[in-house]
């Protein structure tokens, strides 16, 4: 089994005394600063110096995905200097929680646990949440060691005569398989002769980091193909990245590809399914170790429960409306989907929801009066909106909706007992929720910009590659169009003018009036 740690653990253990002084300081000082913004912003500077000194000590160690994780910090604290009035209790929750569970992982590190920092990525992504990120990725904290031998089957295939006539016929092929998949998500048919191309590849380019970009290409494919990896948008940019890497390598003019390599390994280690090629990738670079058992996907079973949940929810959220207004039948058929909800709750692998049902649980006996309904209506309403939020963001759901479910919880037990709520904890509320509406619909317009960018730019690589391949640019216009329109929507401008002194060139293609240059 090769090397798997890819920090120095005697190193780790000779500073770990001064690490935990500095973060003992960085905690005190940012409490001090929380407390009173307004006249403790020297001790909010210590704790940014003193973070900064330890990030050096992290790097010195190579702890990457620990630098990555602190680099967060560090942001959110250059944030509230820039910004003191963003001071809330909500900041010091999150941040007192993200030095606590890096305390513990590098405890757990010095003695002797793998190094798999993405235990803190439900920290990780709060932080993030907290400085308006839309969207969180685990592949952030994801760093195995790649400083490893490639294995001698790989190392041993032999170079073809005529390396540049095989990669040029490889490099349009593998064009011809995304075009496939883009144009009609023909996978049966796109993936093998993707696949096809990638083995020619590979034993055309030299044994060094090169050859472990296309072996790992090769081994995604196949979680491809064999349905255990997805072809989500992170995908569809991997296998675009792929094509401009086949387009470097033809011209000897290869660039760092470290996070494309640390993005494959985190699919394949990831992937529901795998074959051959992806288990001895997952061997070879012992994978399973940097996944700790409580970040695993939600399995199949999980997904329909969840499914099922998003059902019910929306019928409660319809009678309780109903009830509020007045109809006491509808109280009734309210309370039976929150006991449905309830349990479903408690068959999640995530028991972030359970607190927020259970609090509404407690309330059945009331909520059957439409008169009492009538009290808390508002709560209870907002609270079924935050659980419609929160399962259609799976992604989101152990660490916004924590907090939301948290804000929502005690919002009902204010109103239980008919005592005004909060206002800052209301205000807290608002933003939360609204951040997570408004970044769900710009997330999944951009999404579609994306996708039909990557297809244009596909589109245009084959053509300029062969001018045969012209038919593919009538339908490019439709893409573009489209874009424009989510770059108005975005108020995008500057964006939206450049797309528009593109076009005129794509249709010039397309129309034969223009004739590509070398």
């Amino acid at each position: 089994m090769p090397k798997q740690t890819q920090f120095d653990p005697v190193t780790l253990s000779a500073v770990k005394y001064g690490l935990d002084e500095a973060l003992g300081v960085v905690g005190a000082r940012i409490g001090e600063y929380l407390a009173k913004p307004e006249v403790n912003a020297p001790a909010l500077k210590i704790a940014r110096t003193e973070l900064h000194r330890l990030l050096g000590v992290l790097r010195m160690v190579r702890l990457d995905g620990v630098v990555a994780y602190c680099a967060e910090i560090e942001r959110v604290l250059d944030e509230l200097a820039d910004h003191p009035t963003l001071v809330s209790p909500l900041y010091q929750t999150v941040l007192q929680r993200a030095l606590s569970a890096l305390n513990r992982h590098l405890d757990a590190l010095v003695q002797g646990a793998d190094n798999a920092t993405l235990r803190l990525f439900p920290k990780y992504e709060a932080m993030q949440h907290l400085r308006g990120m839309e969207m969180s990725f685990e592949q952030d904290l994801f760093f195995p060691n790649l400083d490893i031998p490639l294995p001698e089957s790989i190392q041993n295939i032999v170079q073809p005569a005529n390396c540049p006539a095989k990669l040029k016929a490889a490099h349009s092929k593998y064009q011809r398989g995304l075009m496939l998949l883009w144009r009609k998500n023909d996978q049966v048919n796109s993936l093998p002769m993707m696949q096809e191309a990638l083995e020619v590849i590979l034993s055309c380019v030299a044994q060094d980091e090169n050859r472990a970009f296309w072996w790992f290409a090769e081994g995604l494919l196949e979680c491809m193909r064999l349905e255990g990896v997805p072809l989500d948008i992170g995908v569809r940019k991997l296998l675009v990245r792929m094509d401009r890497r086949m387009r470097a390598t033809r011209k000897n003019n290869l660039g760092d590809a470290r996070s494309a390599l640390f993005e494959m390994l985190y699919l394949i280690g990831r992937s529901e399914k795998t074959g051959e090629q992806a288990e001895q990738i997952k061997r070879h670079y012992a994978l399973g170790r940097y996944f700790p058992d409580h970040v695993v996907a939600p399995s199949l079973e999980e997904k329909k429960s969840l499914e099922e949940l998003r059902e019910q929810l929306q019928e409660a959220e319809d009678n309780w409306e109903r009830c509020v207004a007045g109809d006491s039948d509808a109280c009734g058929r309210f309370v039976g989907y929150v006991e449905k909800v309830a349990l479903k709750s408690d068959k999640l692998k995530s028991r972030q929801p359970q607190r927020l049902t259970q609090q509404i649980k407690a309330l059945l006996e009331y909520l059957r009066d439409p008169d009492y309904a009538r009290l808390i209506g508002e709560e209870v309403a907002m609270a079924l909106l935050q659980w419609q939020s929160g399962v259609g963001n799976q992604e989101t759901l152990d660490n916004r909706f924590q907090e939301q479910a948290r804000i929502f919880s005690e919002n009902l037990a204010a109103a239980v007992g008919r005592k005004p709520g909060e206002a800052q904890r209301m205000a807290e509320l608002i933003n939360v929720y609204s951040g997570t509406e408004q970044g769900a619909v710009t997330a999944s317009l951009a999404k579609e910009m994306l996708l039909n960018m990557e297809h244009v730019e596909l589109a245009l690589n084959a053509f300029f590659e062969d001018a045969q391949q012209r038919e593919e640019l009538a339908k490019l216009q439709k893409l573009l169009d489209q874009v424009a329109g989510g770059l108005r929507m975005l108020a995008l401008d500057e964006a939206n003018k450049l797309l528009q002194e593109i076009q005129p060139h794509v249709r010039g293609y397309a129309e034969q009036a223009v004739v590509p240059k070398p």
